[in-house]
């Protein structure tokens, strides 16, 4: 199966269920502009506990496994619903933050394709949880979305986050640090 059937079964299932939700990860970055494979989808998911459980029976129901990756302290993101969506994996990120609700609350819906619309994660806001998540190809995904977008970026949202989160520029080229000089 396709990508976008994936996505369209996920997006069908969240919406029925009336979760809010926005595409990030990789998917996310490629919208944006920025050259990137990736082989799974991402979901930044609003639910609260009990929500959690429902949505994993509504996944089992439909004959999609569900795997609860429980997150700690120290993990950077929250619970992980990983599941397997005709033949594509997908990781759904239940938000455990205010701001991350707020993110998802500010996806921009954006055509994929002429029968499907998702909410995405906005660019800047993409940016916020690249640099929160750390990796190499995190840092990588903020570089490009920065070369393509820097014309575009509301740097005082940045500026506000990278404050708020107590996140780290070092990693990222020298264009974030200009761009966000104070």
């Amino acid at each position: 199966m396709s990508v976008q059937s994936s996505m369209t079964k996920v997006a069908e299932i969240l919406s029925n269920d009336n979760i809010s939700f926005c595409l990030i990860g990789g998917y996310a970055v490629s919208i944006w502009g920025a050259v990137r494979s990736t082989l799974d989808i991402d979901l930044l998911i609003m639910v609260n506990k009990t929500q959690q459980t429902a949505l994993i029976n509504l996944f089992n129901k439909e004959q999609y496994e569900v795997e609860l990756r429980k997150s700690d302290i120290f993990d950077p993101i929250g619970d992980v619903l990983n599941s397997n969506i005709l033949g594509i994996p997908v990781q759904l990120i239940c938000s455990r933050y205010q701001w991350e609700e707020d993110m998802i609350n500010r996806a921009v819906a954006i055509r994929i394709s002429d029968d499907l619309e998702l909410p995405v994660i906005s660019v800047e806001d993409l940016i916020i949880m690249k640099l929160r998540g750390g990796s190499i190809i995190d840092f990588y995904d903020v570089n490009n979305l920065i070369d393509i977008r820097k014309s575009e970026l509301d740097i005082e949202y940045l500026k506000k986050m990278i404050e708020k989160l107590k996140l780290k520029k070092t990693a990222v080229k020298t264009d974030l640090n200009e761009l966000l000089k104070y």
